[in-house]
C-alpha cells in the first residue's frame, strides 16, 4: 500500500458487508486505500464496501485494525482527483451517504397520517415508498420513524411512487449510527450490491464504480 497522494479529511461515508452496514468517518483517502473509523464490528481480512457521496462505492479488504484506526486496501486503484471531483459534482447543498433500510414511516400531512415504507435514509433525509400519492414536492410534513423522534421535513421530489424528504434539521451521526445498529434487518431482501469497480473501469478511471440515485436533500 502506497502513502503517495493521500489526502487527510473528515468525511462521513458508510461501510457495508452482506446484510450489515454502518456509518463511518473517512479520515484519509488515497488511490489504493482509506483510513476510517466505524462502529461496525470488523476484523483484518474482512471484505467490505466503502460507500461515499454521489453513490461512489468501492470494494476493499480490511488490512489492519488498530483501536479506532481501520485501514482499508482497495481491490483496484483509482484516480484520487476524479473521486474528489465526482463527489463535489452537482452538489450545492448538504449531502450524505444513503443507507438502504426497511420499515414503516408515519407521515403527517394536511391533517391526516400517511403510512409509507422506508427505502433509504441519510443524515439529511429519507426516501419513502408512497402508494397513496399524497407526498408531493413542496409539501411540509412531520415524519415519525420508530426509534427516531418526530421530525419536520419537506418533500423534495417524487418519482415512480417514491418520494424524497429532506429533514428540517439533520440527524446526528451517533443517533443515525445507533439507530442503524438496532435494526434487525438493515438491508431489504431485494437489495442487490451494486456493480463495483472492475479492472477495466479502474484502468479507465472512476466512472465504472459510480451510480446515481435521485436526490433526497
Amino acid at each position: 500500500m502506497s502513502a503517495q497522494h493521500a489526502i487527510s479529511l473528515l468525511h462521513i461515508g458508510k461501510l457495508f458487508m452482506v446484510y450489515r452496514q454502518s456509518l463511518c468517518l473517512v479520515r484519509a483517502l488515497a488511490p489504493d486505500h482509506a483510513i476510517v473509523r466505524t462502529s461496525l464490528p470488523i476484523s483484518a481480512g474482512s471484505n467490505v464496501t466503502l460507500g461515499l457521496r454521489n453513490g461512489v462505492e468501492i470494494d476493499a479488504q480490511v488490512e489492519s485494525v488498530e483501536h479506532e484506526r481501520i485501514t482499508l486496501a482497495f481491490v483496484q486503484q483509482f484516480t484520487l482527483e476524479q473521486l474528489v471531483e465526482e463527489q463535489a459534482r452537482g452538489r450545492s447543498g448538504p449531502e450524505s451517504v444513503r443507507l438502504a433500510v426497511t420499515g414503516r414511516a408515519n407521515v403527517e400531512i394536511d391533517g391526516r397520517t400517511v403510512i409509507a415504507s422506508l427505502r433509504d435514509i441519510s443524515l439529511f433525509g429519507v426516501q419513502l415508498e408512497d402508494t397513496t400519492g399524497a407526498l408531493m414536492p413542496g409539501a411540509n410534513v412531520t415524519v415519525h420513524i420508530a426509534g427516531l423522534s418526530r421530525r419536520l421535513a419537506t418533500v423534495r421530489w417524487r418519482q415512480d411512487g417514491r418520494a424524497g424528504l429532506r429533514f428540517a434539521f439533520s440527524l446526528g451521526y451517533e443517533l443515525l449510527d445507533n439507530w442503524l445498529a438496532a435494526q434487525a434487518n438493515a438491508l431489504p431482501s431485494s437489495f442487490h450490491r451494486p456493480t463495483m469497480m472492475t479492472p477495466a473501469a479502474a484502468a479507465e478511471g472512476l466512472p465504472g464504480c459510480v451510480r446515481h440515485s435521485p436526490e433526497i436533500t
